[in-house]
């Protein structure tokens, strides 16, 4: 079976706001604002700005290995539920 892939959720557009080193987000389909911060944060930044869909390999070498694929992938997960990004397998 292949890796996900992921990139922002594209069905709707997301407002991106960075204040304090914290993303503030709106996301226009349902109406809720988010706030990330942290390692969350930076998982959702490197899908945000990666050119084309990230795998979860590629994540863990971009944050220097400093978090594991299990977490990385709960933080995809919850990004996911979200509507902050998607999956595109």
């Amino acid at each position: 079976m292949a890796a996900s892939l992921y990139r922002p959720f594209t069905k709707f557009d997301v407002e991106v706001c960075l204040i304090d080193r914290e993303w503030l987000l709106y996301h226009t389909g349902t109406g809720q604002t988010h706030r990330l911060n942290g390692v969350v944060a930076d998982v959702f930044n490197q899908v945000r700005i990666a050119a084309s869909p990230v795998d979860v390999e590629s994540l863990k070498l971009t944050m220097s290995g400093l978090i594991e694929t299990d977490e990385i992938m709960r933080i995809l997960e919850s990004l996911l539920a979200l509507y902050l990004i998607e999956s595109v397998v």
